[in-house]
């Protein structure tokens, strides 16, 4: 049984790859979210305002990723060889 602060078992078995995939879908999502925001004048400034700070923190953890999976890094992040 899963207990409170322990990881669930199906957790164990998701990867940084994913996890990477996931984020990055997120981070679309959330670009195409503040265009709409935009165009449909929906408090414009503070929403597209959150989610640039949602963005941020998708960002801080795709750091985290690629400091220990450097491979999963986009190449425009990759320092030049």
């Amino acid at each position: 049984s899963f207990r409170r602060g322990s990881v669930p078992p199906c957790a164990s078995m998701a990867t940084l790859d994913e996890l990477d995939a996931q984020l990055r879908t997120a981070a679309k999502l959330l670009d195409g979210g503040a265009s709409i925001i935009r165009d449909v004048g929906l408090n414009s400034q503070t929403n597209i305002r959150r989610i640039a700070e949602a963005l941020v923190l998708v960002f801080e953890i795709q750091q985290e990723i690629y400091a220990v999976r450097p491979d999963l890094s986009p190449d425009f992040l990759r320092p030049p060889e």
